[in-house]
């Protein structure tokens, strides 16, 4: 029973850092970019599907790494 709370309160905050980092590569595109045109805003959401992807994937791995040197 401990080891589903603990699980359930780690996939929770896993859901916490993915929200927040979404967010901040979304305000690093926008100060980036600055769009104020249509192909500028493009060009805004592209980038911040980059950034966030890359984000997330760095995410995975660290946690990753983590949950199993602790295993």
């Amino acid at each position: 029973m401990g080891s589903e709370k603990e699980g359930s309160a780690i996939l929770g905050l896993i859901y916490s850092i993915s929200i927040i980092v979404t967010v901040l590569c979304a305000i690093l595109s926008w100060d980036i970019v600055k769009p104020n045109s249509f192909w500028s805003a493009i060009g805004f959401f592209l980038l911040w599907g980059i950034l966030s992807i890359i984000a997330h994937t760095i995410i995975n791995i660290v946690t990753t790494i983590i949950i199993n040197f602790f295993k």
